[in-house]
């Protein structure tokens, strides 16, 4: 009996211990959660852990993989190469104004670079990618413009998203321009986000995907803006513009003051000031 009982103790030992190398060896552990982005996003993908946002940076095979499910946006090829370049810099932008900006330009970060998590994401293809050894960036949750215009609007709250539109051109201008900066994209409603402090909004850059620095293109770009034609701000038809969230009186007067201030000779103006102030930024 006392035969009986040791080896059933040893048996019992083996089949632990077999359990627990097996356990050691899977690649994803039972503790471990596998996330599923927020959003489908060209340059990041976007997670939330513990009311943070965190971006780990996209490959560029992994950037024309969205391209390519969103039909390459509708573009040539050629105008296609060059999105994903744009892209590409803005990669580089980001790390330059972690680097540079993060304690002056209230615009741009509230986000830092961090150590790379172990987590594992679900891509929407349904991929199952290890997130490790990639330039990561943590930010403050926010309301997206988008969420937060239509929840103020159902509100009654009109005061609120005047000083948000507002702020979104203020921003641009003496949060990016001024700063050596400018901003390609045009989706302010989910590029850009608000926290709301003390029940003021601070609006806050959250995509930095078409970022780029300023040069010949951004004036080319800026020149050949036309807002009435885009569906951000006045296309009825689109879910997500202003005019849809809000009303037409909202959109259309954003519409006049956009146009009035996203000008060539304002970027200009800007952009004199930050070659005044932060030429030698780099040294």
């Amino acid at each position: 009996m006392r035969l009986y009982k040791s080896n059933f103790a040893n048996i019992l030992i083996i089949i632990l211990l077999i359990q627990y190398k097996s356990f050691a060896l899977s690649p994803i552990h039972f503790s471990e959660k596998i996330y599923k982005p927020l959003k489908k996003s060209a340059q990041f993908f976007v997670i939330e852990i513990e009311g943070y946002i965190y971006k780990f940076e996209k490959t560029k095979e992994e950037t024309n993989k969205v391209g390519n499910s969103w039909n390459k946006l509708g573009m040539s090829d050629l105008e296609y190469e060059n999105w994903l370049n744009i892209i590409e810099n803005g990669k580089k932008q980001i790390l330059l104004l972690v680097k540079y900006f993060s304690n002056k330009s209230e615009a741009l970060l509230h986000m830092k670079k961090v150590t790379c998590p172990n987590v594992f994401i679900k891509d929407f293809d349904g991929e199952i990618i290890e997130m490790k050894n990639r330039i990561t960036y943590k930010q403050e949750k926010v309301e997206t413009l988008g969420i937060a215009l239509k929840r103020l609007y159902e509100e009654g709250d009109e005061n609120t998203i005047t000083s948000i539109l507002r702020q979104i051109i203020e921003k641009n201008q003496n949060g990016l321009w001024k700063f050596g900066f400018y901003d390609a994209g045009s989706a302010f409603q989910y590029n850009w986000g608000v926290k709301f402090k003390n029940n003021s909004p601070d609006v806050r850059l959250l995509d930095y995907g078409e970022l780029i620095e300023i040069s010949d293109y951004a004036f080319a770009h800026i020149k050949e803006r036309d807002f009435e034609k885009r569906w951000e701000i006045i296309k009825s038809s689109h879910r997500s513009s202003i005019i849809t969230l809000t009303n037409e009186n909202i959109a259309y007067t954003f519409l006049n003051n956009i146009k009035n201030e996203f000008t060539v000779e304002k970027l200009r103006y800007y952009y004199q000031q930050y070659i005044h102030n932060y030429t030698n930024r780099a040294s």
